[in-house]
Parts: C-alpha cells; structure tokens; sequence
C-alpha cells in the first residue's frame, strides 16, 4: 500500500510539471513569434517613411518653382496691361498661362497636404508599433523569467527525490521497491533531460 502511494505520487509530480513546462513553451514561442512579426512591421513602416519624406522634399521643391513661376507670370501680365499697346490677344495668353500656372500650384498645395497627412500617419503608426513592441519584449522577459523559475523548482524537486537517505529508508521498509526505484530513477532521468532541452534563457 505504502509502495503504491509513493510511485503514484512520483508519477503525479512527474506529469504536471511535464505539462507546466510544455505550456510555459509554447508560450514563449508564440510571443518570440508575435516579437519577431513587430519588428518585421516596424521595419517596413520606417521604410515607408522614409519615402514619404523623401517626397515631402520633392513637393516643397516644386511648390517653391511654382510660386517663382506664379510671381513671374503675374509681373508679366501687370507690364503688359500697362503698355496696353500689346492687345488684348497678348494679354488674354497671358491671363491662361497665370491660371494654369494658379491650378498647378493648387494640385500641389493638395498633394503637399497629403503628405504631411501621410507622413503624420505613419509616425502615429510607429509610435503605436513601439508600444506594441515594448508590451511583448516585457511579456517575452516574464515568461523567460518563470520558465527559469519552473526549471530551478523541477531541479530541486527532483534532487530531493533522489535523496540517498529517502530511498534508504524505503528499500529497508520494502524491498520489493528496488525494481520501482529504478523505474523510477530512469523516469527521472528522462524527465531532468527534457527539462533542460527545454529551458529558455533570457537573451542579452
């Protein structure tokens, strides 16, 4: 009866702190993968940013050849009303070019705004990623430090049950037990190897 109580109660401990550490694993590689996923995201969005900015430049630069443009037109056209000796012809040409030149830079004004908008948005996007990524790399270093925790309870667990004077006092009880010992012993064995193929250390 004693026999029996001591073997299951081995096999119990065995098997939910194999279930523990299982679980603490797959945990770990699922926020690593969740990690890893931010990190490729953040990338991109940088990357988008970049060229955004980059095009940010390009617009400002035409916005300033445009407004130069404008300005020029508009002299032009305020010369030749004051000669008035050029016709109407003359004047009326110039008067197109000025509001082509005036809708062309109204088109850039907008797309100048749907930059900044845009670049806005990203950076509001990249500020959100990073909170993201700061959660899950507090996550990721709590479940390292737990599974370090679970491994060092498993190692002390399993050095008290193969404590010399334990199984002394149980061989001399029931000899019969030897066999289950060693049974046992090699179960231990192989849960102590799993163990450590399973332990997770926290990266630098």
């Amino acid at each position: 009866m004693i026999r029996a109580a001591i073997v299951l109660l081995a096999c119990s401990v065995a098997c939910v702190a194999q279930a523990q550490v299982q679980r603490s694993g797959n945990a770990d590689a699922r926020v690593a993968q969740q990690l890893q996923q931010l990190t490729s995201e953040k990338s991109a969005l940088q990357a988008e940013n970049d060229k955004l900015k980059q095009e940010l430049e390009q617009a400002k630069a035409q916005l300033q050849k445009y407004t130069v443009v404008t300005k020029d037109l508009d002299t032009r056209n305020k010369a030749l009303i004051a000669a008035a000796g050029k016709g109407s012809t003359a004047i009326q040409q110039l008067e197109e070019q000025l509001e082509r030149g005036k809708a062309q830079n109204q088109e850039l004004v907008g797309k100048f705004r749907e930059t900044v908008q845009a670049l806005r948005d990203v950076e509001a996007e990249r500020v959100t990623l990073k909170s993201q990524m700061a959660a899950k790399e507090r996550d990721y270093k709590l479940c390292v430090d737990r599974n370090v925790g679970l491994y060092k309870v498993n190692d002390e667990i399993l050095d008290r049950m193969e404590d010399r004077g334990f199984w002394s006092q149980v061989t001399e009880r029931e000899p019969f037990t030897r066999i289950q010992r060693t049974r046992l012993e090699n179960l231990i064995d192989d849960y102590r190897y799993r163990a450590d193929e399973q332990r997770l250390e926290l990266q630098p």
